[in-house]
C-alpha cells in the first residue's frame, strides 16, 4: 500500500467489486452404456440472415437484420445396441462373413459457442428502443436455424454415405484379425 492506505484501497476507486464463485457439486442425472459406433464426424459453418420488415415503414426507422454464423459438428452413428438374429453369418470354414447391421443415422448438430457469433445486427430506431423495453427469444431463434442448416448441410454433403464406408473398413480389419479374409 502507498500513502498509508490500507491493502484493497486504491486512490481512484475505493469501492471495488469482487467475484467470488462458489463451488457446488455436479449431481449424476443419468448414466447409460452407448453401443453406437460413430462412425464419421463432420464440421459445418452456416450463415443464418434473417430479415424483419415493418409494413410500410423504413428499416432506418423500424425492422432488423442479423447475420450470424454458426460452427458446429454433426456425427454419423452405426448402432449396435441389439442386431437382429442372424446379423452375422459366417461360413463353415471361417473364411467369408455377412455382416447386417441398420444404417449410419445423424446425431443432432452440437453448434460451437466460442467459434460462433453474430457478424451484424442492425435495428431500426423503434426496434432498438423496443430491444430495450422487451426481452427476446432472438438468440434462441438463431440457434434454432442454425442447427437446421447445419443437419440440412450434414444431409447433403454424404456423411451418411462415409460412416457406412468407415463402418465397414472397420469391421473388416477387425474381423480380418481374427482370420476372416471376406467381410
Amino acid at each position: 500500500a502507498t500513502g498509508g492506505m490500507p491493502d484493497g484501497i486504491s486512490l481512484v476507486n475505493p469501492i471495488r467489486t469482487t467475484t467470488k464463485e462458489r463451488d457446488h457439486s455436479a449431481v449424476l442425472i443419468d448414466l447409460r452404456d452407448v453401443s453406437r459406433y460413430e462412425a464419421a464426424v463432420g464440421q459445418y459453418q452456416v450463415v443464418v440472415d434473417i430479415e424483419k420488415d415493418v409494413k410500410y415503414l423504413p428499416s432506418w426507422l423500424a425492422g432488423e437484420r442479423v447475420t450470424f454464423m454458426a460452427d458446429g459438428g454433426v456425427g454419423a452413428m452405426v448402432d449396435f445396441t441389439a442386431p437382429p438374429r442372424g446379423a452375422v453369418k459366417v461360413t463353415a470354414d471361417g473364411k467369408r462373413a455377412t455382416v447386417t447391421l441398420p444404417s449410419p443415422t445423424l446425431t443432432d448438430p452440437r453448434i460451437d459457442p466460442d467459434q460462433t457469433r453474430v457478424l451484424s445486427d442492425d435495428k431500426g430506431l423503434v426496434t432498438k428502443i423496443g430491444s430495450v423495453l422487451a426481452s427476446s427469444d432472438h438468440d434462441q431463434e438463431l440457434y434454432q436455424r442454425a442447427e437446421k442448416k447445419l443437419a440440412g448441410s450434414a444431409k447433403r454433403s454424404g456423411l451418411e454415405k462415409r460412416a457406412e464406408r468407415n463402418t465397414r473398413q472397420m469391421l473388416t480389419g477387425l474381423l480380418g484379425e481374427l482370420g476372416i479374409d471376406d467381410v
